[in-house]
């Protein structure tokens, strides 16, 4: 005989429904606790960029208000600069003075922006090393890390001659330094390194009072103009904290003499001709070189 319906009932005897109701309850609250475990890893690509440029909010790490904030606004191919980095800035890193300092390093300069191109003092190849700087600084925004490269960087410059590829201006100092060459040349293709130049451009050009020449070197948001050799004596005058490095304590002995010489010719002027080749030899003897 044929059933007249597929359903099967199955007699519970009292008070099973409420036992079977119990587990059934028990089972949604085991699959919830499942789910929400999971949503973490719901949500993650295999495919994500090493870098995440769409969240970048900043260009240097967070600053400590008990630190003196030291910001070098320069140009890669400058030599006054480089000579500035190479010779002077380094000091930041000896006699405990970093212990005391915020130090901020933003490649820009004289350069200016006509249309949607970047001109720069030195020609295109400075264009392209300010914008290898910029992912360098956001790529190890430890400031020893990216200041070591921007040294290396510096001092080659000021021995190099003619290169047959751009990228002879840096790539060097990245096997020194075990950087990776892939991840900087990922930031400049995809074009965040110019986005990373157009905020720098804004901020070299919120500057006041407005820069007169590279090396610009400012502290506590005050330019100490001609007299930027002797930053570490700014330093110790602005830094308020107990805590008294060693650089402080012998920096009254150690004041250079090179004030006045700077007078004369401190750096690479924004008045100065723009050209598409290096500075003359002779330009190389100025204040801070040598």
């Amino acid at each position: 005989m044929e059933a007249s319906s597929s359903t099967i009932y199955i007699p519970l005897a009292k008070g099973s429904f409420s036992i079977v109701q119990s587990y059934y309850k028990m089972a949604n609250v085991r699959l919830f606790c499942i789910i929400v475990a999971s949503l973490p890893f719901m949500f993650v690509s295999a495919s994500h960029s090493s870098l995440d440029y769409d969240n970048a909010k900043t260009l240097s790490p967070a600053i400590n208000n008990e630190k003196v904030n030291l910001s070098l606004y320069y140009e890669t191919l400058c030599p006054y600069c480089a000579s500035f980095i190479s010779d002077n800035l380094v000091k930041v890193f000896q006699n405990d003075l970093d212990t005391i300092v915020n130090l901020r390093l933003v490649p820009w300069g004289n350069a200016f922006i006509v249309g949607n191109r970047t001109q720069c003092q030195h020609g295109e190849e400075e264009c392209y090393l300010n914008t290898i700087h910029s992912c360098v600084i956001y790529l190890w925004p430890d400031v020893k890390t990216h200041f070591e490269f921007i040294d290396c960087t510096e001092k080659q410059n000021l021995k190099r001659g003619p290169v047959t590829t751009k990228e002879e201006l840096w790539e060097p100092c990245c096997e020194k330094l075990i950087l990776s060459e892939d991840r900087i040349k990922e930031c400049y293709n995809s074009g965040y390194g110019n986005k990373l130049q157009r905020q720098y451009a804004n901020e070299t050009a919120s500057l006041n009072p407005p820069h007169d020449y590279v090396p610009w070197v400012v502290v506590n948001n005050q330019p100490i103009r001609d007299d930027f050799v002797n930053f570490v004596k700014y330093v110790c005058q602005a830094y308020k904290g107990d805590h008294v490095p060693v650089a402080c304590k012998a920096q009254s002995s150690n004041v250079s003499s090179a004030k006045m010489a700077n007078k004369i010719h401190p750096g690479c002027y924004t008045t100065e001709i723009f050209r598409n080749s290096a500075p003359p030899a002779a330009a190389k003897t100025g204040p801070g070189t040598k």
